[in-house]
């Protein structure tokens, strides 16, 4: 986090003014282009780059990353077409369009990514550029390879500098290319070596992901080379992690780029707010600055009266959250439940849940809030809490129509307990109240115990 709001410190900033050098995040300023609330300057946007985990902490999630939507087709696509290829003119021609293709597709990947779209974007998006994209391309690599070799042209050894600089500075160069879509700035020495001088760092940990990454890929296909496999077999396995890999480097270098948005100037925003009118909320904000909750409050309370938008009323939660005033809360903890836990990460409302659970929970009336409650609790391993929400509710909701699925993922949590005999017996007690629909799934969990 580069820099956190001046009023909410756990929280980071993502507006700045520069006449009285305030940092604002999207709890103070949740409305695009808003102005400071003492000088009214316009504030400065700073992107989500505060906001977003670094690269290197979240490195699993690009390994699964061409394993979800409609990446995977494409991956799949790739290794079936690579296991029939043949030795001839056709699978050549075949092969080198597939590769054109999925080339194209991981420019679209990181062109997504650095706008802070995190999930693979469609395979139609690789043609986006038409044909002009495919042509450029082609100049944008023969650009590099004339680039490394003119090192030669004045001695050997500034050659093979010449060559390792360009190796190194091809993630730049790519980064630049596919964003910038400018053959020109992809290439020229100067605009390399200030992308690399403004990430440094970053990009020493990017670059050595990334050759850590070939390496293994390179490594394993060697390994399955020595081995005495079909030819078939070999190809599809090579057709998979051409693909596979190619996909994983473009998705970290756009993600590079989104985390390194500030330094390059480009800006990406990953919202959670509603855009809310300015002007209403100005006095609210002038209030925040000032540090003055209980005035903002009683602004947003008059707000909610003489408004029938329902997103004034989740700013006044949002506020109300930042200053543990959980008893406030307590009464609306459904309706809060019901919201956060679809569109907000758990940490935002953890200290509110587990505020709620140390009064007993009993403030959770709604059965189907308690189940994903209990659900979520469970995945983040608080399984003794997660318990607690479910263990009566046999007796609490005796004739709710969601009490056979709260049985079962209470099944699920026992079962992450360790208590195989509680779970089947909850799972017993489950099947002689379900459907015909729920007692299938009910003895497909029965057999995973066996």
């Amino acid at each position: 986090m580069l820099n956190s709001c001046d009023f909410h410190p756990l929280n980071p900033a993502r507006w700045q003014c520069h006449q009285c050098h305030s940092f604002y995040c999207t709890t103070c300023m949740p409305e695009h282009g808003p102005r400071c609330p003492d000088c009214t300057n316009t504030l400065r946007n700073l992107g989500s780059s505060n906001e977003i985990e670094p690269f290197w902490d979240r490195i699993s999630t690009f390994f699964k990353y061409p394993l979800q939507g409609q990446s995977l087709l494409l991956v799949l696509m790739t290794t079936l077409v690579f296991s029939q290829a043949q030795e001839s003119l056709s699978s050549f021609f075949i092969i080198i369009a597939l590769t054109t293709t999925y080339t194209l597709y991981s420019f679209s990947v990181l062109r997504h990514m650095a706008k802070g779209e995190l999930t693979p974007p469609s395979l139609l998006s690789a043609f986006d550029g038409n044909v002009k994209i495919l042509f450029k391309s082609i100049i944008w690599m023969a650009g590099l390879i004339f680039l490394a070799a003119s090192g030669f042209l004045v001695g050997q050894w500034l050659g093979w500098f010449t060559v390792i600089m360009v190796l190194f500075l091809f993630p730049a160069s790519a980064i630049i290319y596919v964003h910038e879509s400018s053959v020109v700035d992809a290439i020229k020495p100067f605009r390399l070596m200030d992308f690399f001088l403004k990430t440094h760092t970053g990009y020493l940990i990017l670059f050595v992901h990334l050759v850590l990454i070939l390496l293994v890929v390179s490594a394993v296909e060697n390994w399955l080379g020595s081995k005495d496999l079909p030819g078939a077999v070999y190809m599809a396995v090579t057709g998979f992690f051409s693909v596979y890999s190619t996909i994983i480097l473009y998705a970290l270098c756009g993600y590079f780029l989104l985390q390194y948005q500030r330094e390059l100037g480009l800006f990406a925003i990953i919202d959670h707010h509603e855009e809310l009118p300015s002007e209403p909320l100005h006095k609210v904000k002038l209030f925040l600055k000032k540090g003055d909750y209980e005035q903002a409050l009683n602004k947003l309370d008059a707000l909610i009266k003489t408004n029938a938008s329902q997103d004034f009323e989740y700013y006044r939660w949002d506020l109300l959250l930042q200053l543990k005033r959980y008893e406030v809360l307590e009464p609306k903890a459904d309706a809060i439940l019901r919201r956060y836990l679809s569109v907000r990460p758990f940490n935002e409302i953890k200290p509110f849940v587990l505020y709620l659970l140390n009064s007993g929970g009993l403030k959770i009336t709604e059965l189907p809030v308690r189940i994903q409650l209990a659900s979520t609790l469970n995945k983040q391993h608080l399984n003794k809490w997660a318990y607690s929400l479910l263990k009566d509710t046999h007796k609490q909701f005796p004739n709710d129509p969601n009490l056979v699925k709260a049985m079962i993922v209470l099944a699920d949590i026992t079962l992450e307990m360790n208590q195989d005999a509680l779970a089947k017996k909850i799972l017993s007690f489950a099947f002689n109240l379900a459907s015909e629909s729920e007692k299938t799934i009910i003895e497909a969990k029965r057999l995973a115990f066996n």
